[in-house]
């Protein structure tokens, strides 16, 4: 570790400017726990900062350089497992590509549930690749703010509710964007793109045990104007095209002010055969479809 701490100090600022040439960490293991007994590993295969300067309140990157192996954490209350296998940023690029990103239920579906007490979401998700670019190799210290572009593809978001269980009173779900709003992380993403993804939802009406289930198959989306903390403001928009339940045309676009807690949609449907909501509709409804066809709805 070579480097030197600037002797020029700011009348307006008692924290010096620092300059360190070179930082590396070689086959290390990061593990971290908090109070909440939330865990954390991580493995450094390789980490390289290269000419870091901080000057008020901003570090500056001339380089940076990883290969992290496998990665984990697990919640407080042991129902999930998050990580990713392994994420690369090659020396002299500002490209971080994730290889199989996931979020795993640890417990099946009926345990899940049995170990929450109010009606509540089970989800799971996994990205097999994903790539983030940023212009930029600042970053403010103060607020972590963050600014790229990502891709994400061939992803899978299955999300499942039993009704059985009772809702917790007065239990008020945030909007997207009070959850953007509230992140201690600042990010600006000009935009977010999903490549070939497949979302699922299944619901267990009450009394019932069999799940209706409605899917959005190969969904292409462009999310632009994305925020979270104090930069949070404008509007997020959302321009997707997807096949409901693997057969009507979807295309729709989504605007959600971040200073309001409302969204507007817009969209079309077209060419979607009826008897393909039987999956929704005989486990919720009790109602059967033989035949028919949505020839355009917007």
């Amino acid at each position: 570790l070579a480097g030197n701490s600037s002797d020029s100090i700011s009348e307006n600022n008692s924290t010096p400017s620092i300059n360190i040439d070179n930082i590396e960490i070689n086959n290390s293991h990061l593990r971290v726990s908090t109070h909440k007994k939330d865990s954390l590993m991580l493995g450094i295969e390789g980490l390289t900062l290269s000419e870091i300067e901080y000057i008020n309140s901003t570090i500056i990157l001339n380089e940076l350089s990883f290969s992290f192996g496998e990665s984990n954490y697990k919640t407080a209350n042991g129902q999930y497992q998050l990580g990713w296998s392994n994420a690369v940023c090659l020396p002299g690029e500002n490209i971080i590509t994730f290889d199989s990103i996931s979020v795993i239920p640890i417990h099946e579906t009926k345990q899940f549930f049995e170990n929450e007490k109010f009606q509540t979401d089970r989800f799971s998700l996994l990205i097999p690749h994903t790539e983030v670019s940023t212009p930029t190799t600042e970053l403010n210290s103060n607020s972590y703010s963050f600014k790229g572009v990502a891709t994400l593809q061939s992803g899978h978001l299955q999300v499942t509710r039993d009704k059985n269980k009772s809702r917790k009173e007065n239990d008020l779900k945030p909007t997207l964007q009070e959850v953007l709003k509230s992140s201690p992380f600042t990010m600006d993403f000009d935009s977010v793109i999903l490549e070939s993804f497949k979302i699922s939802y299944g619901e267990i009406a009450e009394n019932e045990t069999l799940f209706g289930i409605v899917t959005f198959d190969s969904l292409d989306a462009t999310l632009k104007n994305v925020k979270a903390g104090d930069l949070a403001e404008g509007n997020l928009a959302i321009d997707a095209q997807a096949l409901l339940m693997n057969s009507g045309k979807l295309d729709a676009t989504f605007e959600f002010p971040y200073n309001e807690n409302y969204f507007d949609c817009r969209g079309t449907l077209n060419d979607l055969d009826f008897v393909k909501l039987n999956l929704v509709s005989e486990p919720l409804a009790k109602v059967s479809f033989s035949n028919g066809k949505i020839n355009k709805l917007m």
